[in-house]
């Protein structure tokens, strides 16, 4: 097997360049929060990152003074143009540690983060990061397989509906997945139903899946 060493001292100059303001040349702005970040890596993981960041393709100030202001939006709310400044710094996390919460693993905690997952899915998508978004679907469906009987269970529901669109089923697919596995208990909860009644796209996707299966 070969060693690992090389990946960890990667992870660790990764890490370590995260806390090195001085070699920064961009900032990014959102809300009251300010990141020293480094152009590089994140046009390497990003392509939002990678046009705006482009010489030539835009007269922005985002080449002229390497800042990107990020619009915030307003707490627990879904706004298609600003974003969570929460989790716009779990994203710039992302990019230096390839991960967002490291210490939350969902067979050691007690809480899910089924909708940090989505949010981190959903501006994975947005800012075309491909490995993050890739990774919260895998902690999404982690959690899932724990924490389904919790209230956020169906409270992510919505938020997973109105954060992607129709063709987009990654999330989609996992909660309709893991609603119809568990559907002799959730189909019965009270939640699940107004959910249910509320997206009539999830009320689809549901009675499409369990045909799917022949449960109907």
């Amino acid at each position: 097997m070969a060693s690992d060493e090389p990946r960890k001292e990667l992870m660790n100059a990764l890490s370590n360049l995260s806390l090195q303001e001085d070699t920064a040349d961009l900032k990014v702005i959102c809300g009251d929060d300010t990141y020293h970040a480094h152009k590089f890596l994140l046009c390497l993981q990003s392509e939002f990152f990678r046009l705006a960041l482009r010489k030539g393709a835009f007269p922005w100030k985002e080449q002229n003074e390497g800042i990107i202001t990020i619009e915030a939006a307003p707490t627990n709310a879904f706004d298609q143009n600003a974003d969570d400044p929460v989790a716009i710094k779990w994203m710039m996390h992302y990019f230096y540690h390839l991960d967002y919460l490291e210490t939350e693993r969902p067979t050691v905690i007690s809480q899910s983060h089924l909708i940090v997952h989505t949010k981190m899915y959903a501006l994975g998508e947005k800012y075309g990061i491909p490995g993050l978004k890739a990774l919260a679907l895998v902690r999404f469906e982690e959690s899932a397989n724990i924490h389904w009987r919790g209230a956020e269970f169906a409270e992510a529901i919505p938020v997973i509906y109105t954060s992607t669109i129709e063709q987009d089923r990654g999330l989609r697919d996992a909660v309709v997945r893991k609603t119809i596995s568990e559907r002799t208990s959730l189909l019965r909860k009270v939640e699940i139903e107004t959910v249910m009644k509320d997206i009539n796209q999830f009320a689809y996707d549901i009675v499409k899946e369990a045909m799917r299966c022949h449960y109907v």
